[in-house]
């Protein structure tokens, strides 16, 4: 008995089809898997930079991987702490320089209200405001140094 020759190949063409379907529905897999394995930190990042956006700068991401993307995140979380750390520095800036201008005006109004309440000789008046006159000038170096340091702030911003 003779095989059938276009049986077999018939046969051969299915077993091959499949083979080349099998192969296929695997290597949509593996892409899927492998994208997923790339694209899953960088979105992790783009939500980091949101976060950092609106002010917060706690962030846990993951730095355990030992490619470039891992690199990438452990440098995102050194920024992201300096960043907290200049913002604070800010911060503090700001309080500061609000606690020096309230200092000279709190004594100003408590001057200004003591020469509207009573008649003052002019003796009193110089000793009153010779103090004020010192607050002056430390307010205005105050200032004279906040401008500054505000003139270095935006220049390292710029950079």
């Amino acid at each position: 008995m003779r095989p059938d020759v276009i049986l077999q190949f018939g046969e051969l063409r299915i077993f091959f089809a499949l083979i080349g379907l099998l192969t296929v529905i695997i290597s949509i897999l593996l892409f899927l898997i492998s994208t997923r394995y790339l694209v899953k930190p960088i979105t992790r990042l783009s939500d980091a930079t949101k976060q950092i956006a609106q002010g917060n700068y706690n962030l846990g991401l993951p730095t355990n991987r030992r490619d470039e993307i891992g690199q990438l995140a452990g440098h995102f979380m050194i920024m992201s702490r300096e960043l907290e750390r200049v913002d604070q520095s800010r911060q503090q800036f700001v309080s500061n320089v609000s606690h020096e201008i309230q200092t000279p005006l709190t004594s100003i109004q408590g001057f200004a209200k003591v020469l509207r309440k009573s008649v003052i000789s002019s003796k009193k008046i110089v000793s009153t405001i010779h103090p004020l006159s010192k607050k002056k000038a430390a307010t205005s170096h105050c200032s004279a140094n906040n401008f500054s340091c505000s003139h270095h702030w935006n220049k390292d911003k710029r950079l």
